[in-house]
């Protein structure tokens, strides 16, 4: 959904999109700014990286840049990126809607720290006003620890969560694997949806039209002839959609 919403900001504009790959064999900065400036290309737009803090040495001056997520540090450019606090934010008020309390929160500890621990935050901030027995602590761990299943199952059973809103894909199957029924059982959010219909109650972040303002700002900087690094960078959020889908019923 992201690269469909560069495209059609570019579409729109009557510009081209191709694509580099920084992280591809004999892939360095330097060279990717010469092919890139071979190519007579004015803007560039950083695709999300799967871990945080990455930090580039590029030179930027001579291109209109644009970022898609925090896991750019540097340089420090203009950036579009969904908006992980409301769309956490809004997990919790539908939950809260439907007579729900006690909510346990799943991540792979590589999205925190490339979104910077927003998700953290806006959970602890959801847990606000909660009674101590309902604050169930978060569970972090990898898509591809052997050990997640065990680990999941002490975690439901010693803190018995009434909803688990989640950012992995693998947690309905792994739930299921452990012998809990969706919706039946524990009510579920995922975080990551990425269409607006379906049978998975959740936020969708919305990536199209990151992409679609990711495209719009690049071009006006390029058009205003604003390239380089900003002094002051531009954070711009864009905000999530709620998605009804079936399990996260009302619970009363």
């Amino acid at each position: 959904n992201l690269r469909n919403g560069i495209q059609i900001g570019a579409d729109l504009q009557g510009f081209e999109v191709e694509t580099f790959r920084i992280n591809e064999a004999g892939m360095t900065p330097e060279r990717l700014v010469q092919m890139i400036t071979s190519r007579g290309i004015g803007c560039m737009i950083f695709e999300p990286f799967p871990r945080g803090n990455i930090q580039l040495d590029i030179n930027l001056e001579p291109f209109s840049a644009m970022s898609v997520s925090a896991s750019l540090k540097t340089p420090r450019l203009n950036r579009v990126e969904v908006d992980h606090i409301s769309g956490f934010g809004l997990a919790v008020e539908k939950l809260k809607e439907r007579g729900y309390n006690r909510f346990g929160f799943l991540a792979d500890p590589l999205s925190l720290t490339s979104n910077e621990d927003r998700r953290r935050a806006a959970f602890l901030l959801g847990q606000d006003g909660l009674l101590a027995k309902d604050k169930v602590p978060q569970l972090s761990f990898s898509p591809e620890d052997s050990q997640r299943k065990p680990i999941l199952e002490k975690w439901l059973k010693k803190y018995q969560p009434e909803v688990i809103i989640s950012s992995l894909d693998s947690t309905i199957t792994d739930l299921n694997e452990l012998g809990y029924s969706i919706p039946d059982d524990l009510g579920y959010i995922h975080l990551g949806l990425s269409d607006n219909t379906g049978p998975i109650s959740g936020v969708n972040p919305n990536w199209l039209e990151v992409g679609i303002s990711a495209a719009n700002q690049a071009i006006e900087t390029l058009v205003t002839n604003n390239t380089g690094t900003p002094l002051f960078p531009r954070h711009t959020y864009i905000q999530p959609i709620w998605v009804e889908g079936e399990t996260l019923p009302q619970r009363f």
